[in-house]
């Protein structure tokens, strides 16, 4: 490259960079829980028509509210009053349930129609202590408005659905406020709108603390590698306009940073800064040998430029390969990491060689030009050919041994246990599951065979049989259905008495049936009962136990629903935020493995148009299976679930790791060509290429070890894993496919 070329190739990039960096500047971070559901799925359109025809399940906050001498007590209550008619200003509050907003039915004494009542009156003490034991006992009312020691209630805030980061926060900070003005002993809020402003801050944390650990990881090794200013300032400058076009392009897209896309701007300096090594190092070799600069060049370019550009396709390859893991936020981060991959392989390569071919040679390191490394590699070229066959055996019994590893690897995920232990948001939660209910939800739809009504006796008793196996045997907490209403009214009709919480008598039934279907109770009846569709909502709470146990659970829910003949009369389906994401985790094994085999094949069609041998192909792949195996034996060895967050493991390691494959097979090619013999080749390759492989892996490494930091369990175990990959691949590529190619060798 010319300097003339060279000065025009770094303006032009210097534009790009002022354009997308501006557009960097712009960029969000959001968290969208929608984005864990399986995509293009008929359960996730069922669960849109569902909470359009009814309510979604966890558009709300609950705020719970601690009072060591009893919430039955008419000052405390008095200023919860005050609280829910201030919460129902808040903006984007639509309902405040709890408290002394609850109600009963009672019948009317003139007219005989049900009508709803205060169910807590604050006339005196005297009347509060009267009803504060018929409240306490009541199920429909305690643990889940009320704690069971009486010195805790729960108010849950009902908001707009779907509200954006921006509402979520804007909603929260108002509601913060409003408290301010009141004196309670302590306060609790858990929901989406706390979930999302958790999560999105948290990321952003990430984001800075990622970025700044990789960069001084980054730093440290490039310095102790090359002890040379220029050789990390350079590269560190290229990394960082790999990054920011990158997520200027993201942004100029509107597509926010999100909580796997978080690790990208540490992916973009890993692989940035590998493809400058493999770039350098080769450079530094030629100049050893006396070429000069330009020439030295020339042939970087010609050598290894070709090498970079199909590592970094097949990395492109393995990311974009978890298109086919049937969950957005999965496909996003897929196919956003796999546009950045070649981003950066089009700003390193190009600005590289144009800083190479202005800077003075006297700014190149001299350290790599040593002899250190030409010793240390043929010990190791050597070693390898010398037990070449017992480093085979070893690599076979821990291949066996990660079999059986990967045989005991599970997906009994649970759906915050991404939180490290000593997140305030899982203190709030276990405040809620401590003294309330369960905060995962249930969601179940029941649709009738025949044109009865969900007011029939039959067909009450016959979700009564459902709803007694729900609470009994799913582990279901909190319930309400048909079934349940009608139990709450009969009870409430009988002032309380819990000998009453059943279902009431045909006759009884029948008194009290007109006045649900009157306009009266319309809005009771609307979240939970479609009569002119013939549809009806089961809602309730119970404890996240992971989708191990939901898994057989459903399994018996379906059996069951079968065998009580409840299939007769009704269609079910369960639905819910919660059941969705249990199903993302459900596909993730097979569309995991269809990505990776799709990705295998594409890398396998590349490797064979360029080797045009059988013989390169199958070492590629065998190599580069090794090392996945090995580590996903790690993760069934240690416990380490596989889930949406992990699911991206073997991808990244499989694109990244397959470089210096390709790099050493690029070499032994290009070798092939210069020695009379094989043997020849082989050596001279290893000699020049391992310096390369193992510098990359080290900085590669360093890079991942940043994620340990995180505080995301998914992120942390990215980082581990990833890293033990790269260590595989490493020893592998050293010892492994040297011995493989010496084998296989013509001559």
């Amino acid at each position: 490259m010319t300097k003339r070329r060279a000065y025009f190739t770094l303006i032009i990039l210097s534009i790009f960079t002022l354009i997308l960096g501006y557009y960097a500047t712009q960029a969000r971070v959001d968290y969208e829980f929608e984005k864990f559901f399986p995509s293009s799925s008929d359960e996730v359109t069922f669960f849109e028509s569902f909470r359009q025809r009814f309510e979604t399940d966890n558009d709300f906050l609950m705020l719970g509210i601690e009072e060591s001498n009893g919430v039955m007590d008419s000052l405390f209550l008095t200023e919860i009053k005050s609280l829910i008619s201030d919460l129902k200003k808040v903006h984007n509050v639509e309902d405040v349930r709890g408290g002394t907003s609850l109600k009963r039915i009672r019948r009317e004494p003139l007219s005989g129609n049900l009508i709803p009542s205060k169910l807590i009156p604050l006339s005196s003490q005297e009347r509060i202590d009267k009803e504060a034991e018929k409240i306490l006992l009541d199920p429909m009312l305690t643990p889940i408005f009320f704690s069971e020691d009486g010195k805790n209630i729960n108010l849950i805030i009902k908001h707009k659905q779907r509200l954006s980061k921006v509402g979520c926060d804007s909603l929260v900070a108002e509601i913060r406020t409003v408290l301010e003005g009141y004196n309670f002993e302590a306060y609790h809020m858990a929901g989406r709108a706390i979930a999302q402003s958790f999560y999105v801050n948290l990321m952003r944390s990430e984001l800075a603390k990622f970025s700044g650990i990789g960069a001084l990881f980054v730093i440290l090794f490039l310095f102790i590698i090359y002890r040379n200013l220029w050789s990390v300032l350079v590269p560190m400058l290229l990394v960082s306009v790999s990054a920011l076009w990158t997520i200027g392009i993201m942004t100029l897209f509107n597509k926010p940073l999100d909580i796997m896309l978080v690790v990208l701007p540490t992916l973009i300096f890993i692989v940035g800064v590998s493809d400058v090594i493999h770039l350098y190092t080769k450079f530094l070799f030629l100049k050893r040998e006396g070429m000069s600069k330009i020439k030295a060049i020339h042939k970087t370019m010609n050598d290894v430029g070709i090498a970079t550009l199909l590592t970094s396709t097949t990395t492109s390859i393995g990311f974009a390969s978890l298109y086919f893991v049937q969950v957005p936020i999965i496909q996003e981060f897929g196919l956003v990491s796999a546009m950045g991959v070649m981003v950066t392989f089009f700003v390193t390569f190009t600005a590289f060689i144009a800083f190479l071919s202005l800077t003075p040679e006297r700014y190149f390191s001299s350290s790599i030009q040593s002899d250190y490394w030409k010793r240390k590699l043929s010990k190791g070229f050597v070693f390898t050919l010398r037990y070449g066959k017992l480093l085979l055996g070893v690599t076979v019994l821990i291949l066996v041994i990660s079999v059986f590893g990967l045989m005991r690897i599970e997906q009994k995920n649970k759906l915050l246990e991404e939180l490290p232990l000593d997140s305030p948001l899982l203190s709030e939660i276990s405040y809620f599951n401590d003294h309330f209910i369960g905060t995962r939800p249930f969601e179940m739809s029941l649709t009738l065979r025949n044109d009865a009504s969900f007011f029939d006796y039959e067909i009450l008793e016959q979700i009564d049989t459902l709803d007694y196996f729900l609470l009994n045997e799913y582990g279901v907490e909190f319930l309400v259905s048909p079934s349940m209403m009608m139990k709450k009214t009969n009870l409430d009709l009988h002032k309380g008495d819990t000998s009453y919480f059943k279902m009431p008598s045909e006759s009884f039934l029948s008194s009290i049936r007109s006045n649900f279907e009157s306009k009266r109770f319309k809005r009771e009846t609307q979240a939970f009962i479609d009569e002119e569709a013939g549809i009806a909502r089961i809602n309730g709470r119970l404890k996240d136990y992971g989708s191990e146990y939901f898994k057989t659970v459903n399994k018996e829910l379906e059996t069951f629903f079968e065998s009580s003949g409840l299939s007769s009369y009704f269609k079910y389906k369960l639905t819910g935020s919660a059941y969705l994401i249990d199903k993302s985790n459900e596909v993730l094994s097979s569309n995991l493995l269809l990505g990776l085999l799709t990705a295998f094949g594409l890398i396998a069609l590349l490797v064979g148009g360029i080797f045009k041998s059988f013989k390169m192909l199958s070492i590629v792949m065998v190599v580069n299976v090794i090392p996945l195996i090995a580590i996903a034996g790690i993760m069934g060895f240690m416990g380490i679930d596989l889930k949406i967050s992990t699911s991206v493991i073997f991808t990244i390691a499989f694109g990244i790791a397959v470089d210096d494959t390709i790099h050493f097979l690029s070499k032994y090619k290009l070798a092939g060509k210069d020695h009379k013999t094989a043997l020849f080749a082989l050596k001279n390759t290893y000699l020049s290429t391992g310096r390369a492989i193992i510098l990359t892996t080290i900085v590669l490494i360093g890079g991942f070890i940043s994620l340990l930091f995180s505080g995301f369990m998914g992120t942390y175990y990215i980082g581990l894993l990833v890293s033990g990959t790269l260590v595989f691949a490493l020893l592998v590529g050293l010892f492994v496919l040297p011995y493989l190619l010496y084998l296989v060798r013509d001559n």
